[in-house]
């Protein structure tokens, strides 16, 4: 996932690290395959633009592979500098123009030194660097929009399950 090479209608395709509950209840297990596809994908005209993609899941399939109908959005990016908006946008980070006013302030505007070093950067190739960069493996939070109207739906488990053995116990649960 990445301004410079995601084009809107592209498919994006992401797997649950948790329980999806919706209404009360389990709706799916971890494991599920979740697919959506890119709705936006902004790069800046310049560098103090922000970038913006806006991803829209769709579809959730179980270890069975069938794919149920549901809504989801991104509300977070996990460990990310980037804001995402209401609507579901990841919103590259944007410039700070004012003088820092508190803690909050001034971590943000050291957060914009990539800011700076962007603008160096971008004369330097002739072209802004991108923002919004993912590689496989980037956590997000997403917001389920409309949960699937199937049962529980069995993803199975992200890691195997581990051996109990005899020698593990005591050094596990202690007494």
């Amino acid at each position: 996932l990445s301004t410079p090479k995601s084009k809107v209608g592209e498919s994006v395709t992401a797997v649950s690290v948790t329980s999806l509950v919706a209404l009360g209840r389990t709706m799916a297990t971890p494991g599920c395959t979740v697919t959506g596809t890119i709705k936006e994908s902004l790069r800046p005209k310049g560098v103090n633009d922000p970038e913006v993609v806006h991803v829209e899941f769709t579809k959730i399939a179980g270890a069975d592979k069938v794919a149920h109908e549901f809504k989801a959005s991104v509300i977070e990016r996990d460990n990310g500098r980037e804001s995402v908006d209401e609507q579901g946008r990841i919103l590259g980070v944007a410039p700070v123009e004012k003088k820092p006013e508190n803690a909050g302030d001034a971590l943000k505007i050291a957060a914009n030194g990539t800011q700076i070093m962007r603008a160096l950067v971008s004369k330097v190739i002739g072209r802004v660097p991108p923002q919004i960069d993912y590689k496989a493996g980037a956590e997000f939070i997403l917001r389920v929009d409309a949960p699937p109207k199937s049962p529980a739906i069995n993803c199975g488990p992200v890691v195997p399950a581990l051996d109990v053995t005899d020698e593990l116990s005591p050094i596990v649960n202690p007494q």
